[in-house]
């Protein structure tokens, strides 16, 4: 890995958090100040931001997601995240709120950096 990859990586891992919901961990990450910017011009839900923040799963299993007995994990996938998230109010919004929180600290810690 290059040093700029390198650097890279540890920027996007500062704007890493994890959610927890229930039994279930999900791997989030805040949005820049420019997404934040667009986040509160297109007035997003917590469900959209769920749908565009999350990147990962911990913990859920097919029947968490079609119902049975089948407790099989399922690996992440985008497109049966935004499938299943849409229909999971608890989920989005517990998750937008942390996204949201994440992003007000990270904006709380600029401020006073500027103050310094």
């Amino acid at each position: 890995m290059s040093d700029a990859s390198s650097l890279v990586e540890r920027i996007r891992q500062q704007r890493s958090i994890k959610v927890p919901v229930g039994r279930w961990m999900f791997h989030a990450r805040r949005p820049t100040d420019i997404e934040a910017g667009e986040l509160y011009r297109e007035r997003a839900t917590s469900g959209a931001m769920a749908i565009r923040f999350v990147s990962g799963w911990e913990g859920l299993r097919m029947l968490d997601l079609v119902g049975g007995e089948d407790e099989t994990p399922v690996e992440f996938d985008r497109a049966v995240w935004e499938e299943w998230v849409v229909d999971q109010p608890d989920v989005y919004k517990a998750i937008g709120d942390k996204i949201m929180e994440a992003y007000l600290e990270h904006a709380d810690r600029q401020k006073t950096d500027r103050k310094n």
